[in-house]
């Protein structure tokens, strides 16, 4: 395990300076383009979810990129998937930790970043305790990067064809469920339960979080390099 933890900390690239180069990018832009036009209520942009976005990627790539390395070095398939887990934790706590930060000096310490934007800081969280804020950050920057990694756990075990299946059936089931939402009438109850309940929504990452682990693991023991 500390062997592939030792691997992954030497990208420090891919798992540090790229989503934040990306992430400042964006809000380097937004920030110019709200000093630049003056909206009621400041803007509010989605722009932190870049970040989260490129942890999906992250997950994907890293397995490319290392997995068959590790296998040509003798690491155990086992302790090449704690040492991904380990290194994934380690920066989803500290991506978590940095947004936390940054959304405490847009909040209090320099307002709007003084051009009334919110970036960092997210209005429908801000009820929160700080505690809870910082989890949320941490289990969905968790949750993105394993669902990248089971995904490319998929294409190792199964190749083009297992893709193709795998998202023939998600569309398949997405077209399914949106065809029976319109057809029942059930969007305006749909959006009004996912309005009352978005917080909660949260904590679910982590039992799916831990459903892409043990999905990924069991592919990666069965996967040629």
């Amino acid at each position: 395990m500390n062997s592939v933890l030792r691997m992954h900390a030497r990208d420090k690239w891919s798992w540090i300076y790229i989503p934040w180069l990306i992430l400042m990018s964006s809000f380097v832009i937004n920030l110019i383009i709200s000093s630049l036009v003056q909206v009621e209520g400041g803007i509010t942009t989605g722009g932190l979810a870049s970040i989260f976005c490129y942890m999906l990627v992250a997950g994907i790539m890293t397995i490319n990129n290392t997995f068959p390395f590790a296998l040509g070095m003798n690491v155990r398939r086992t302790d090449y998937l704690i040492g991904t887990a380990a290194m994934a934790l380690l920066v989803s706590a500290g991506t978590a930790l940095a947004i936390f930060l940054l959304a405490y000096v847009e909040g209090r310490l320099i307002p709007g970043w003084g051009v009334s934007l919110h970036f960092f800081s997210l209005p429908f969280l801000e009820s929160l305790s700080p505690f809870t804020r910082l989890a949320i950050f941490f289990v969905l920057v968790l949750y993105m990067f394993f669902q990248g990694f089971a995904i490319a756990s998929v294409h190792r075990r199964f190749g083009r064809s297992g893709m193709m299946v795998l998202f023939g059936g998600l569309l398949a089931a997405g077209t399914l469920f949106s065809y029976l939402a319109s057809a029942n009438g059930w969007w305006v109850s749909i959006g009004g339960w996912l309005v009352d309940h978005h917080r909660e929504l949260f904590w679910w990452t982590l039992p799916v979080t831990m459903l892409y682990m043990l999905v990924s693991y069991g592919l990666l023991r069965r996967s040629t390099v």
